[in-house]
């Protein structure tokens, strides 16, 4: 009935709160092997209160095998009760009622690690937002069914974002390092930034509560890279950064509706982090849009700022005892080259920031740069000709969404295509290098355009004679 319906929008809404207040709600996950754990065991080692709290509303995202992974993971049952990772490949009804094979990932061991190569790193397999109860994945034809429009919406993507969050940092070795906790809510973070800290990592591993008095302000926080602490071994590392866009997404995530309807990898940096990953590189994902995106470029120029300009090495005790696990450090490596990700509004705030601060360490650590549907002008830098020759030199790549009422073609097979610049785009862009991403949707340039940044990247890598081991 419609009461039900009614009161089950207001149930979601009202959990979604508690979970933004911070609470835990492990205890009424609809899993057993979740809510038998308690609050110090996190899937492993990792807080999973976020994915707790959308379990008990009856959602959990899941890996839908390709054709491909089906095949070499033709398993159809497995004993849960064994004491390690388990992946079993499970028979269910699929939306069009036809039994298809999916991938489900059950953690009983309490953090201990397992050979997960079943699905590592295979680009055609996505993990999906699933309806528990009828094991229906979520599409943007049946979302409605699930999640209304409004409020419930809102709060129920602001959920999935941080289960996604807590996703890649599980997956990537990420923690939570705290830029500026917002306590002191009546200071501009302009002004905050002349006295800014060095991120600390006293919520590295969970997930920062909302409770705060009414004078502050959103803590600003970054996903980085755990290192090991105090190595003096420890070789230098080139640095992924990567900036989302404004609205409402959040670090890491390019898309709230993607994320729901379409998955995890396609509407987040996740596919890139592992790439990096697989480089050996360290990667920083800031939040320009902590304090909304009116703040973006404050909130920007403080995450930047704080992490490459103002570095400073944690001293021992600033870390929390085991948050880390061992001898984990997150603090960004002061060495290495910088290779840059800036979609969409961050391109903009990512030149601006580069205008004000010209004689920055961050400057001259950028190695390469890719803007995908950025913001920026080459106007902003016209009288400063060394920022103008570094976004339109081979070290930059445009990356562009297809328009079908303006581009020629089909925008899906024109990724890596040469994009015509007329006189127009040449006077707001300049003469930087320009390519289609492959896709009609914005927020999925940075997914279809994936392997086109990376070959960008191992160009400029290779050029300078850039590895792991050999920085310069």
């Amino acid at each position: 009935t419609f009461e039900q319906h009614e009161a089950k929008m207001i149930s979601i809404v009202h959990i979604c709160k508690l979970f933004n207040s911070g609470y835990d709600l492990d205890q009424y996950s609809q899993h057993e092997h979740l809510s038998n754990l308690s609050n110090k065991q996190t899937i492993s080692g990792h807080c999973n209160r976020a994915r707790s709290a959308l379990s008990s509303i009856g959602f959990e995202f899941r890996v839908q095998l390709c054709d491909q992974c089906k095949q070499k993971n033709n398993v159809k049952s497995c004993d849960k009760s064994t004491k390690a990772r388990c992946i079993c490949v499970e028979d269910a009804p699929s939306n069009d009622g036809e039994p298809h094979s999916q991938l489900k990932i059950y953690d009983i061991s309490g953090g201990k690690k397992s050979d997960e190569s079943t699905t590592k790193d295979c680009p055609d397999c996505i993990t999906r937002l699933y309806h528990i109860p009828t094991s229906t994945f979520i599409t943007s034809e049946n979302r409605k069914v699930f999640i209304a429009d409004g409020t419930m919406y809102d709060e129920f993507a602001d959920l999935c974002q941080a289960a996604a969050q807590e996703i890649m940092a599980e997956k990537c070795k990420l923690t939570w390092v705290t830029i500026c906790d917002g306590k002191n809510g009546s200071v501009n973070t302009r002004q905050m930034m002349e006295n800014i800290t060095p991120a600390d990592t006293s919520n590295n591993s969970d997930e920062f509560p909302v409770n705060r008095s009414e004078n502050s302000l959103e803590p600003i926080r970054a996903l980085v890279t755990k290192q090991t602490h105090n190595n003096p071994n420890r070789k230098p590392h080139d640095t992924l950064l990567i900036s989302t866009g404004k609205g409402k997404v959040r670090a890491g995530i390019f898309s709230r509706q993607h994320l729901l309807t379409t998955g995890l990898e396609p509407a987040t940096c996740l596919p890139l982090l592992v790439e990096a990953q697989n480089r050996d590189m360290h990667c920083v994902v800031i939040d320009p849009n902590a304090r909304t995106d009116r703040e973006g470029m404050a909130t920007f120029e403080a995450s930047v700022r704080s992490l490459f300009d103002c570095h400073c090495e944690l001293k021992e005790d600033e870390i929390e005892d085991g948050a880390l696990g061992g001898d984990m450090d997150p603090s960004v490596p002061v060495d290495g080259s910088i290779f840059v990700l800036a979609h969409s509004a961050s391109g903009g705030q990512l030149v601006r920031y580069l205008l004000n601060r010209q004689s920055a360490q961050f400057l001259s650590r950028i190695r390469s740069i890719s803007f995908t549907d950025s913001t920026h002008s080459i106007q902003w830098v016209r009288n400063h000709p060394h920022l103008a020759s570094l976004i339109q030199s081979s070290k930059s790549l445009y990356i562009k969404t297809f328009n079908p009422m303006r581009d020629e073609g089909n925008g899906e097979d024109s990724g890596g295509v040469e994009c015509p610049k007329d006189q127009f785009w040449t006077h707001r862009f300049g003469e930087i290098r320009t390519i289609y991403s492959g896709t009609t949707e914005h927020s999925l340039s940075n997914w279809s355009a994936r392997d086109s940044i990376w070959k960008h990247f191992d160009k400029n890598r290779d050029n300078a004679g850039t590895t792991s081991e050999d920085p310069n």
